[in-house]
């Protein structure tokens, strides 16, 4: 007898004695030990198969077809293979163990398959198979088909034998049992905030479930999970992080699972922030943003500039612009901008100056930016056209107005005339008539220093004064009143 797959092959060949007595023997004492069949599918069994040379045993699922290897041979030979047997040659009976007769099966034309020397696979198993456990199959001919029986068992597991199996007896290396293994489980004595007191039997050693994971898998607090931060083994107790949403108590049934330290602890939050960041350079990775121009330890240090390491970038004017922060050391906590950098000295110039000077051992990190040192913004601010902060365009009250008016008395004496010629009582509306308007000059006038073209045009109205008789000129800034 040898196992093939999940079959049991039974060949008769290796007995010296009556071969049928042999196979008759062995499957009367499977039927009557591993499967408890009744006499009648036993008989069938007996009939079908001892001349058959073999007998197999499948897996199956609950209300599910599955395809089943069978071989059919000559009924006279009992070695001939059998070929082009249809389905509607074959008659296909089953039964669940302890049964008494068997059920008939219909064959259709989508059940059975013909694979070629005498191999043909049944489908089987959605109707059949209701219920767990063992069922008989035998394939028996129709009518002329010249075949012999052919029969095999099919057992149907249960899966909730397989899940309510003690993980204590499956721990062989590399299987899945080992995999699934528990540290404990039990039931709780006590819990509270953020404690659970473990069973009587729980280990005595302090800290010996830290950093596994508990689950309440039952009682006050079920489905709750958590982690193990500390154990006391003098008590029993284990504190978890973060506290529970409903404290366990003696009906709490528990599980600790082994999951190694926590992502929690304070030893991964470290060696993430301690973590070398010129190992994360992933292109579009928070790795390459947090990247620094450059990070050591000064050289030297004052109040106004910083001598990096020997290492540092030989280029002129390399770390302009960027931020140069004290992280250690003298001077630590510091940010400033640099201003120059020596690329020969390694010297840093930073604005404004340190209000605690740095020094020999002083940690720095320089974190790339743009900007821009305070002599550059306010030479740009000097350096600025206030004729672009004029105008109803910008605030009334600017600093570009507010200066426009301040030095405009400096801009009229070089204001360029271009044409002072009067247009006599040409565009006088009826309005500006009533207000005394005889007439107007247009004069455009530049406050550049190009004198290219005209920035300004004013209108200069001559009114006539009836008590003085005399016309009066008033000028007006681009509004004829």
């Amino acid at each position: 007898m040898a196992y093939i797959g999940n079959s049991i092959i039974m060949d008769r060949s290796a007995c010296t004695a009556d071969a049928t007595d042999f196979v008759r023997a062995t499957i009367i004492t499977i039927a009557a030990n591993a499967f408890p069949l009744s006499g009648a599918i036993i008989t069938n069994l007996l009939a079908s198969n001892a001349e058959d040379r073999s007998m197999e045993i499948y897996q199956g699922l609950r209300l599910t077809d599955r395809w089943y290897a069978v071989r059919l041979v000559d009924y006279t030979t009992k070695s001939i293979p059998r070929t082009g047997i249809t389905f509607g040659m074959v008659t296909v009976g089953y039964g669940f163990e302890g049964a008494a007769v068997e059920t008939n099966m219909p064959v259709l034309v989508g059940d059975w398959r013909e694979q070629g020397g005498g191999d043909y696979w049944l489908q089987i198993g959605v109707t059949e198979f209701a219920n767990y456990g063992k069922y008989t199959i035998r394939v028996s001919p129709l009518s002329s088909a010249n075949f012999a029986d052919r029969s095999f068992v099919v057992e149907v597991l249960n899966p909730e034998l397989v899940l309510d199996s003690p993980l204590a007896t499956h721990k062989t290396v590399g299987t899945l049992g080992q995999r699934l293994q528990m540290l404990r489980a039990n039931t709780a004595q006590a819990g509270g905030l953020n404690t659970i007191q473990l069973d009587a039997g729980a280990s005595i050693i302090n800290d010996f479930y830290k950093g596994a994971t508990i689950l309440i898998t039952a009682g006050l607090g079920v489905n709750q999970s958590r982690t193990i931060t500390s154990y006391n083994g003098g008590t029993l107790t284990a504190t978890v992080q973060p506290n529970w949403g409903a404290n366990p108590n003696v009906t709490s049934e528990f599980v600790i699972i082994p999951s190694g330290e926590s992502i929690l602890s304070s030893l991964a939050i470290d060696n993430v922030w301690d973590e070398l960041t010129a190992g994360h350079k992933v292109i579009d990775s928070f790795g390459q943003i947090m990247g620094n121009a450059r990070a050591n330890t000064a050289v030297n240090g004052n109040f106004v500039s910083v001598t990096l390491d020997i290492g540092a970038s030989a280029v002129d004017d390399f770390y302009n612009g960027n931020f140069i922060f004290i992280t250690g050391g003298a001077g630590a906590g510091q940010t400033r901008v640099i201003t120059a950098y020596d690329g020969i000295t390694q010297v840093a110039t930073v604005q404004p100056d340190f209000e605690v000077t740095t020094g020999a051992g002083s940690e720095f990190v320089i974190i790339p930016t743009s900007s821009m040192p305070l002599a550059a913004i306010a030479a740009a601010i000097l350096d600025a056209d206030l004729q672009l902060h004029l105008g109803a365009g910008v605030g009334f009250r600017n600093i570009g107005n507010i200066l426009g008016q301040l030095a405009q008395s400096e801009f009229e004496l070089r204001t360029n005339v271009f044409a002072t010629i009067a247009v006599p009582a040409q565009g006088i509306t009826a309005s500006m008539a009533l207000k005394g308007v005889i007439q107007y000059q247009q004069v455009d006038m530049s406050y550049t220093k190009a004198w290219g073209a005209p920035d300004r045009t004013f209108y200069i109205l001559y009114h006539y004064n009836a008590q003085q008789k005399q016309d009066i000129a008033k000028s007006s800034n681009g509004i004829v009143w």
